[in-house]
């Protein structure tokens, strides 16, 4: 319920800092391997829509023994932040057909979203959406600056991008080849003027073969598949991914892969799991995967230090995964075979020149939240005044992402008012807009009510790690009725009485940084 960083929209200022060269992409020759009784290709190897402005598009692949893909960038989701992460609305963001397959039966899902997040002082950064940690479009997003068109031959093509979120900026390449192969570079470099500490998440629950579910997908490694819920030590999986036996028994090459780089980073984990894990304790080696709910793989590279101005790499490839030696339901995928060259191109890339002014113009500087537990004890009303800052010197216009707290207890709430103008609701929130000045501020009024079941109800507040700096000052407040006892408060706070007689219970606490969320639990007296 505590307000986010912005999940759509290029910062003006920093358009002509992050945006494409006017050069143009450069030629760089390369060979393409013959393939014995390959069909007439009569389309070009790679067509790209992809856009540097919006960080946006689909490449699509035209095989060389006559097989397609697409690959979507970022295409349909309105929270996307744009960038070099593959994401798609309404189907998979890979999608293969195999040879002389057509139409949507004939395509093999691949991967359905890179579920890709990273964590800072406990908040979640991404790309707009990811399930890896939250419930998907919850995390503070990675603002989109710009990319560019680097290379494009019959044999690859080169993109680049910039993010910007927190304390964080990455930059991105990826290497899209003509044979599937999609290699990532990630570079995440620290803004602050001291050190910090922050984990690199990457994983998916792809609903290989057939989008839309999971049944039947288990994991593979190197040698063998993973049919229950497993961490994997990471040394013995460089290549790792889930796969359908029963559609690849059929003659459907429904298997995924990733791929670590070499000279890569070792991650700290690899597990896989009925959800996204992040703890071995979290995975249940008794557990088969089921493919009720999902089925996922998580990398994860943990507690990493950077020094400020400092950057840290990792390197990945994703795509089909190799054939398996036979066709038996038992057979693991083989890992794809990815060039020496291919590697070592990602490795080459030069760092561009970061611009200083990388750091959001937007300041959320403070807070005052009102909790009121209503008669009954069935309903709470939140009420909140949030104050922004535009600290830039271009105007900037912004949509803001507003989580509630749902669950089986607490439904989406009703009553919402923003004085903004009318939210759009989405999943487990609303978007409201915000436009200042350069130099303006404003303070956002939000209401809502919610049912809330059990006599406890919460109000998201660490979300406020996400931004750059802790807020100025949040001042906390809870009302009930008089008569009742002392409500348990998740934060220290000292009692007074309001002009009803309600109890009123405050705290005041400056450079905000919560290490737990704002939660009220209550004991009604009965009616007697």
């Amino acid at each position: 319920m505590h307000p986010k960083t912005p999940i759509c929209a290029l910062l003006a200022g920093l358009i002509a800092l992050a945006a494409p060269s006017c050069s143009g992409p450069r030629e760089v020759e390369e060979t393409i391997p013959e393939t014995r009784g390959s069909r007439v290709r009569t389309a070009p190897p790679i067509e790209s829509d992809w856009s540097p402005a919006t960080g946006r598009g689909t490449v699509r692949l035209n095989m060389e023994d006559g097989g397609r893909a697409e690959i979507h960038l970022h295409q349909g989701f309105e929270g996307y932040t744009g960038g070099l992460v593959l994401g798609s609305m309404d189907g998979p963001a890979y999608r293969y057909w195999p040879p002389g397959a057509e139409g949507d039966e004939g395509a093999v899902a691949l991967w359905c979203a890179q579920d890709e997040s990273l964590v800072v002082d406990g908040a979640e950064l991404t790309y707009g959406w990811s399930e890896n940690l939250g419930r998907g479009a919850d995390g503070t997003p990675l603002r989109y600056l710009g990319g560019e068109l680097l290379e494009q031959t019959p044999g690859h093509l080169l993109l680049t991008s910039t993010h910007a979120g927190g304390p964080l900026a990455v930059t991105r390449w990826m290497q899209i080849r003509a044979d599937g192969t999609v290699l990532s570079r990630v570079d995440v470099t620290n803004l602050r003027e001291s050190p910090l500490t922050f984990d690199l998440w990457s994983g998916e629950d792809p609903w290989v073969g057939t989008y839309g579910s999971a049944r039947g997908d288990v994991g593979w490694i190197p040698g063998e598949l993973v049919r229950n819920e497993r961490s994997v030590p990471p040394e013995s999986a460089p290549c790792l991914g889930i796969v359908d036996p029963d559609e690849r028994a059929a003659g459907r090459p429904a298997a995924n892969a990733f791929c670590v780089s070499p000279q890569a980073p070792v991650p700290d984990l690899v597990l896989f799991a009925n959800g996204f894990a992040h703890d071995a304790a979290e995975v249940d080696p008794a557990r088969p995967l089921t493919g009720d709910t999902l089925t996922a793989f998580n990398v994860g590279w943990t507690g990493v230090s950077i020094d400020p101005a400092q950057s840290w790499t990792t390197t990945y490839a994703l795509g089909p995964a190799g054939p398996a030696a036979d066709a038996s339901v038992d057979a693991p995928p083989a890992s794809p075979e990815i060039p020496e060259a291919a590697w070592r191109r990602m490795a080459n890339q030069k760092p561009p020149e970061l611009p200083v002014a990388l750091r959001d113009p937007l300041r959320f500087a403070s807070e005052r939240v009102e909790f009121e537990v209503l008669p009954g004890g069935t309903e709470v009303e939140i009420r909140g005044t949030y104050r922004f800052m535009n600290e830039g010197d271009e105007p900037l216009r912004r949509s803001i992402y507003f989580p509630f707290a749902i669950d089986d207890d607490h439904p989406y709430p009703h009553e919402i008012s923003v004085s903004t103008g009318r939210p759009r609701r989405i999943k487990d929130g609303v978007v409201f807009d915000l436009q200042l000045d350069a130099g303006a501020r404003e303070a956002v009024e939000i209401r809502y009510r919610q049912a809330a079941s059990g006599n406890t109800a919460t109000y998201v507040v660490t979300s406020a790690r996400g931004w750059f700096e802790p807020l100025e000052e949040a001042e906390l407040l809870v009302h009930a009725p008089a008569d009742w006892a002392a409500p348990t408060i998740s934060f220290p706070m000292t009692r007074g009485d309001d002009d009803s007689g309600r109890q009123v219970w405050s705290a005041t606490i400056p450079d905000f940084v919560p290490d737990r969320e704002f939660t009220v639990s209550w004991e009604p007296y009965l009616p007697r």
